[in-house]
């Protein structure tokens, strides 16, 4: 399971149809549940945002999978509406009252689903750039349906007998990327139950809707003496008083002016580890005590050290909330934000560092449940994360076992000039990370160094069970960097 942008899916050839879910404006009813602060953030950050102008690509994420067996339209729109049903994330949107938005949901038996056959695109407009406008034109934070589909028969026999291709695009506000896994599992088993004609076997969900009435008075409740305000107060500051996101501690910028076509970042997908290289660094972290994530954060730390010199770095990392087993199978944006500092000080081995990263990645674990915009509110802060981290171990995930190589979580392209996010993920074909960062030779070159030293170090690990720490300055290998007012 990789995690990359459309343009680096191989979509097939074939036959596309755009599914679009429908209610009629009547069947819309007021309810009085309050959105998330999550939720409430995203949706003024996108009223606000600046078009993207020509290329409209919009802003969403999703998931691509392979569904076996032969394609009837009429089964698909019964699946994906069955789809939607299911979870109230997707039957919910927001009317504008005033200043504030307000909730609306449709019930489950207002929904329909309207299928649109697709010619060929265009001569000289490819596949992906085609799927790529219909998803920035029907996927938005501030209208319905926050959710969309296509499916492509693929002209080729071969492809058509493995399946048809679908591609799910939903706008982050009713989607994570544990529900942009999850989804694959159930929508093979929805489709299989209706061709059986036997209810799908799946397991109950709760509401994200409620979820958000509880995240919001949550956000109620927090001050700004709230000892998550004040650890994200300590976190942010910096040598000269000021608060200020973590960076990536290698050069991304250059000197001289960017060129408007640079703020499209670059994105990478990238396996680290094959499944028995992961099985053995998995084995020597259990052997020194600490777990997988734990291993790989001090992976990363340690090719961190090797570029800079410097012994300690700070992220940001994305850590869902997803704690109850009601929460656990429902779709909806889990997610919360967790300020992370590691440090390798004192530190010989590899097994010695363990033990304090794995602390510094736990110790505010808990933070991920105290709603960060309300943190920033109360902080007086606007800036998001500039450097962002996260681990996701996809091996649990129900149907992670049948996933193949043509099924794939997905991302819109962003446009942001100094953002570099990575997302390592674990699945039992072994480690993958996947990073968008700054589209110039400056950073792709920090870029290219970090993950040659960040896999160097999982591979010794993983063969010998152990890593000597390089003390004092960085090697040859260094990357140019100098240590800014931020860094503390």
């Amino acid at each position: 399971m990789e995690y990359t942008e459309l343009a680096d899916y191989p979509v097939p050839a074939g036959r596309i149809t755009e599914w679009i879910p429908t209610v009629e404006p009547d069947r819309w009813q007021s309810d009085d549940r309050p959105l998330s602060p999550n939720h409430t953030a995203h949706l003024y950050n996108s009223e606000s945002a600046p078009d993207s102008g020509d290329l409209g690509l919009g802003s969403w994420i999703g998931t691509a999978f392979r569904l076996p067996g032969d394609f009837d339209h009429s089964v698909f729109a019964a699946v994906l509406r069955a789809w939607i049903v299911r979870h109230d994330a997707f039957r919910t949107t927001v009317t504008r009252r005033g200043d504030t938005h307000a909730r609306v949901v449709a019930v489950a038996e207002s929904v329909t689903i309207s299928a649109r056959v697709q010619q060929a695109p265009p001569p000289g407009v490819g596949v992906d750039r085609h799927l790529e406008r219909f998803f920035a034109r029907e996927v938005s934070a501030v209208r319905w349906p926050h959710v969309v589909a296509v499916t492509i028969e693929p002209d080729s026999p071969i492809e058509a007998a493995k399946g048809v291709t679908v591609i799910v695009a939903a706008d982050h506000s009713v989607m994570d990327a544990y529900t942009q896994l999850l989804l694959i599992a159930e929508f093979r088993e929805i489709h299989r139950a209706l061709v059986e004609g036997r209810a799908p076997a799946l397991p109950s969900c709760g509401s994200y809707v409620d979820h958000c009435a509880r995240e919001f008075q949550a956000a109620e409740t927090m001050t700004a003496d709230h000892p998550a305000v004040q650890a994200w107060r300590c976190f942010l500051t910096t040598d000269d008083g000021r608060l200020q996101m973590p960076r990536l501690p290698l050069p991304t910028q250059p000197t001289g002016a960017v060129a408007d076509g640079a703020g499209w970042q670059s994105s990478i997908s990238r396996w680290l580890l094959t499944a028995q290289e992961t099985n053995g660094f998995a084995a020597a972290c259990k052997n020194h005590g600490a777990s997988m994530s734990g291993g790989a954060f001090t992976a990363l730390a340690v090719a961190i050290q090797r570029l800079t010199g410097d012994s300690s770095f700070r992220f940001v990392m994305p850590m869902h909330t997803r704690t109850d087993p009601q929460s656990l199978a429902a779709a909806g944006w889990y997610v919360g934000l967790v300020p992370v500092d590691l440090s390798l000080e004192g530190a010989e081995t590899f097994s010695a560092a363990l033990t304090s990263v794995s602390n510094g990645v736990r110790r505010h674990a808990a933070l991920a449940h105290a709603p960060h915009p309300r943190i920033a509110s109360l902080l007086g802060i606007t800036e998001a994360p500039r450097f962002a981290v996260s681990y996701v171990d996809g091996r649990h995930v129900p149907g992670a076992d049948s996933w193949g190589d043509r099924d794939r979580a997905l991302r819109s392209r962003i446009h942001n000039l100094d953002e570099v996010y990575l997302w390592i993920n674990r699945t039992h074909e072994g480690i993958n990370i996947s990073l968008r960062f700054p589209n110039n030779e400056i950073a792709t070159t920090s870029i290219h160094a970090l993950l040659a030293e960040f896999r160097a170090v999982l591979l010794e690990v993983a063969d010998r069970g152990e890593l000597a720490l390089d003390a004092g300055a960085p090697t040859e290998r260094t990357v140019s960097t100098t240590r800014s007012a931020e860094r503390r």
